[in-house]
Parts: C-alpha cells; sequence; structure tokens
C-alpha cells in the first residue's frame, strides 16, 4: 500500500543516515588510530631511554667502586672485562653479577685474596649459582654473604648457615666437603673461631 510504502522509504532513510554516521564514526576511528599509535610509540621510546640512561649511570658507579676496590684503573678494566666475558658465556645479568663482584672486592681490599684470587672465587660461585639455576637476586645475596666473612675475617654460622644456606642448596655440607672435615667438625670450628675466611672461601668456592 502507499503507507507501507512510504514507511519503507522512510526507514530506508533512516537505515542510509545510520550507516553514513556509522562511516563516519570509523573514519573517525581511523582517523586517530596513526595519532595513538605514534604516542604510545613515543611513550615507550622516552621510558626505553630513561631505563637506559638510568642503567648506564648505574654501571659508571659501579664501575668507579671495582676500580677503586681494584686497586687502580689497569686492574679495575680487567676486572670488567672478565665480569663481561663471563657473563656472556654463563647467560647471566651482567648489572647484577657487577654489583656482586664489587661487593665481594671491596672486601677483599688489603688481603691475600685481591686480583685473580678474587676473580677465582667469584668465578666458583657464580658458576654454581648458574648450574643451581639461582635467580640474580640470590646471587647477589651470597655474594653480599661472602663478602661479610671475608669483612669479619671468620665464618659465622650467620652467614653460612643463614644467608648462603638460605640461597645455596645443602650448603653447609659442601662447606665441610670443601674444609675436608664432617659437619660436626666444622660447625666446632665456626663455634671456636678457626674457620678463617682466607682459607675457607677460595675452598668452598
Amino acid at each position: 500500500t502507499a503507507k507501507a510504502l512510504g514507511l519503507d522509504k522512510a526507514m530506508g532513510r533512516v537505515g542510509g543516515k545510520g550507516k553514513s554516521s556509522m562511516s563516519g564514526l570509523a573514519g573517525s576511528i581511523k582517523g586517530l588510530i596513526g595519532p595513538l599509535a605514534l604516542a604510545a610509540a613515543a611513550m615507550k621510546a622516552f621510558q626505553f631511554a630513561s631505563e637506559s640512561v638510568q642503567v648506564a649511570r648505574k654501571f659508571e658507579s659501579l664501575t668507579n667502586a671495582i676500580n677503586f676496590a681494584s686497586g687502580g684503573l689497569e686492574e679495575g678494566a680487567k676486572n670488567m672485562e672478565f665480569l663481561r666475558e663471563r657473563s656472556e658465556l654463563l647467560g647471566s645479568d651482567l648489572l647484577a653479577s657487577t654489583e656482586g663482584f664489587k661487593t665481594l672486592s671491596a672486601s677483599m681490599i688489603g688481603s691475600n685474596l685481591e686480583g685473580q684470587a678474587t676473580r677465582d672465587i667469584f668465578d666458583g660461585v657464580q658458576v654454581a649459582a648458574t648450574a643451581m639455576g639461582l635467580s640474580s637476586e640470590d646471587a647477589k645475596g651470597t655474594f653480599l654473604a661472602l663478602g661479610q666473612i671475608m669483612g669479619k675475617g671468620k665464618v659465622q654460622a650467620e652467614e653460612l648457615r643463614g644467608q648462603i644456606g638460605e640461597r645455596i642448596p645443602s650448603a653447609f655440607n659442601i662447606a665441610a666437603r670443601a674444609m675436608g672435615v664432617t659437619t660436626a667438625e666444622l660447625n666446632k670450628m665456626m663455634e671456636t673461631g678457626n674457620l678463617l675466611a682466607e682459607d675457607f672461601l677460595p675452598k668452598f668456592s
């Protein structure tokens, strides 16, 4: 009928307007995608640049600390090259390794374990940490404990049973085997203050 035909035409006009509106909206959204993508990319680039600057500053600070602990630029450069090579070989985090080495090498200043001996101790523990699947934080915590042992000059249960034992499985048994004694004898050595750091660290590592 005429009324029905008129209604169909009216609906067609409404539908056409709806399609036109939707098309316009889609065009507007498409127009926004480009600027939004650019803004997101710019934000990511800014965050990456900021993080890179922070890491660079951290490395500079660590390098200065290692140079000081190494007794000069030449030995410090040797230690930094050693850390890069070992991190690449073991697949360990270079920043975390450098922080661990800084702690350990600082504790060795003025002892018989400076230089190559420090690198040997660090390497032995780092290899073990990698083999055992220790996290970077656990490895750093282990080196901190070893540095504290060196600072005290003697091995105490607080570091060996506590800090190291919490991170390295069977650390106390490993220490006893390294020293060639039973766990009971090792415990007695710690109680009497006869487990000296300079003797213990190279054997334990």
